[in-house]
């Protein structure tokens, strides 16, 4: 019988279902698949501490170099303190309004 092990015969290759390409010439697994948005994003919250506001950033896609001059600056130009936890920067007092602009204006992409 064709196609028994050891011996030539043909094989059924079946098509690719997403481009309908056969065997080697599809290229679906290599590429790879897009991310919806690759900019870095910075969620927003406000949490109450002993009656008082904090703002806390939580951000993802941002490595800990720029995190620890992003807090920094936030700082400054908030004239408020602060703290960076982890992959969260935590502002005294509610600046949430403010933070938007200056965030949007670094090309960071704002939630919340």
């Amino acid at each position: 019988m064709p196609g028994e092990r050891g011996r030539p015969g043909w094989a059924l290759v079946r098509p690719c279902p997403k481009c309908g390409r056969h065997g080697d010439a599809c290229r679906c697994a290599t590429v790879p698949a897009k991310p919806k948005d690759a900019r870095p994003t910075v969620r927003m919250r406000i949490e109450k501490r002993s009656g008082k506001s904090v703002t806390v950033l939580a951000a993802s896609l941002i490595d800990a170099r720029t995190l620890r001059g992003l807090a920094s600056d936030l700082k400054t130009r908030l004239a408020a303190g602060g703290t960076l936890k982890g992959a969260e920067i935590e502002l005294q007092g509610d600046h949430r309004e403010r933070l938007r602009d200056i965030l949007r204006e670094q090309g960071l992409l704002v939630k919340g």
